[in-house]
């Protein structure tokens, strides 16, 4: 892709109404290469969309990696962010 948001984003497959049968194998066939692509530092992203109105439209995930991804070059998890509240009725003095 080349302009918006998406530009310098590569999609290397983007199919739908497939069987959920076929997105599992869909997915087994990217799968090794999103983990050794998410290990030399970089990102990708896969879902499996289920319970969708249309074939356009989005509905719940099956399994999804997002971009907040990490490998081993095997296997992939997800990075959890847990964020520190800052209460703004306390005077912090230096």
């Amino acid at each position: 892709m080349k302009e918006g948001i998406f530009r310098d984003t590569k999609i290397v497959c983007d199919k739908s109404e497939l069987t959920l049968d076929e997105a599992k194998k869909l997915w087994n066939e990217h799968f090794a290469d999103a983990a050794k692509w998410i290990k030399d530092g970089n990102t990708a992203e896969m879902v499996i969309w289920i319970n969708m109105a249309t074939p356009q439209s989005y509905g719940d995930t099956l399994q999804y990696i997002s971009t907040d991804a990490e490998s081993d070059g095997v296997s992939i998890w997800e990075t959890k962010k847990s964020y520190f509240k800052q209460y703004a009725d306390v005077m912090v003095s230096s």
